[in-house]
């Protein structure tokens, strides 16, 4: 059976994987030191981050670089305590008596270590870690689950991000051009933009789209589903508010799709569709000051067991907050400071836009151009007479004219 894409080009070394370049490097520099017989203090790093963002191949790949063998226990093997106590004191054992090849131990999915199969994992995991004498690894899309408190404690935080769509789309077009597909640029796009930074999601998009052929179209493309993570957080929202128990909130945040900072952004923006008296609203925001509070403290030192209040207030609390049952269809609202973060990117992008072809035309710098030269020409603008020969001069378009004359006039 022929290998997959992403079977097919998985890094085989640290060099080859893309991204994450400084939680790479902070990997590598705690590895480097279990290599050299210099135990660090964290025994054991927890790398965490949304899914194909390449947290399981950097494990893959520096085993390889530094011929280790590596021993994985995922979401289809048993974890329970018993299961875990063997892998690991056996491998340390086998290093220590025979002084074979050493050992790194990958766990996979952490979160899925629960209920009766994986019974007392979590906890006989903390105290093997403390125990250890090779190196282990964990892996989670999410490690802020109150469960995980010990293991943060005991583990190198390394957090990892998603994928940046350029990165993406350069990953593809090699993968095109090894595989000798002709690719068109606004497919690959497309593909990258569905992904929402996962690179692992869209080489598997593309492995689909090219089966059997040669070349790839942006009308392809168009078979793609949109991810639905976007109406995850709503439902979310949803549940929160309309939570009669704090249970039931409390379940709505855990499973949420977004980071608890971003979800403490939309529950706050969406105060005033769900809550409509002066005191429920006080209340909401006056509960979720504090989980923000908690959070930010949780941070600053390390203690993460705070975070069981972050979680309470920002879910019971504020589903608590209000008088009565919600009824009816009441639509949720995205924060206005990603809109604003959107359209400040744009107004950026034009500017550096506009600043490129004045810089170009007077042999100055962009920052010169943007400092010196545009309060000067935005009053030529306004004049009638040289406005034109500016506008042709400069090759502006309206859009352009229409942004530095609110700009800079």
């Amino acid at each position: 059976m022929a290998l997959t894409l992403a079977e097919k080009y998985r890094p085989k070394s640290i060099k080859q994987i893309v991204g994450n370049k400084e939680a790479i490097s902070k990997f590598v520099s705690w590895l480097d030191s279990w290599v050299k017989g210099k135990i660090p203090s964290k025994k054991a790093t927890f790398l965490y981050g949304p899914p194909g963002c390449g947290k399981t191949s950097l494990v893959y790949a520096a085993a390889n670089d530094y011929n280790l063998e590596l021993l994985e226990l995922n979401a289809s093997d048993r974890r329970d305590k018993a299961t875990l106590e063997r892998v690991i004191r056996s491998a340390a054992n086998l290093s220590s008596l025979f002084g074979t090849q050493m050992k790194i131990i990958l766990i996979d999915e952490v979160e899925g270590i629960s209920g009766t199969e994986d019974r007392g994992g979590l906890n006989a995991l903390a105290t093997l870690i403390k125990e250890t004498v090779v190196p282990i690894v964990l892996i989670a899309n999410d490690a802020w689950n109150p469960r995980f408190s010990t293991l943060r404690n005991a583990c190198l935080m390394i957090e990892f991000k998603k994928i940046p769509e350029r990165t993406i789309i350069a990953v593809l077009r090699d993968i095109c051009v090894k595989e000798g597909i002709i690719a068109d640029p606004e497919a690959l796009k497309r593909i990258a933009q569905l992904s929402e930074g996962d690179l692992r999601a869209a080489i598997n998009d593309l492995d689909f789209l090219i089966r059997g052929k040669k070349s790839i179209k942006y009308q392809d493309t168009l078979i793609l589903p949109r991810r639905n993570r976007e109406i995850k957080i709503f439902d979310t929202i949803n549940r929160i508010f309309r939570a009669r128990a704090v249970r039931d909130a409390y379940d709505a945040v855990l499973n949420s799709e977004v980071d608890y900072e971003m979800l403490i952004r939309w529950i706050s923006e969406n105060i005033p569709n769900f809550l409509k008296l002066p005191e429920e609203r006080y209340e909401a925001l006056d509960k979720l000051a504090e989980a923000t509070l908690f959070l930010n403290r949780a941070r600053r030192t390390n203690y993460w067991r705070l975070l069981v209040y972050t979680f309470s207030l920002m879910s019971g609390g504020v589903a608590m907050s209000k008088k009565a049952e919600i009824r009816g269809f009441i639509k949720s609202s995205f924060p206005t400071w990603i809109r604003a973060l959107s359209t400040m990117k744009a107004n950026r992008a034009l500017l550096m836009e506009i600043a490129g072809r004045i810089a170009r035309r007077l042999h100055v710098s962009r920052a010169y151009a943007i400092s010196e030269m545009l309060p000067y020409i935005s009053i030529l603008l306004e004049n009638d007479k040289l406005a034109k020969k500016v506008i042709d001069y400069f090759e502006f378009s309206d859009e352009m004219v229409s942004f530095i004359q609110k700009r800079f006039s």
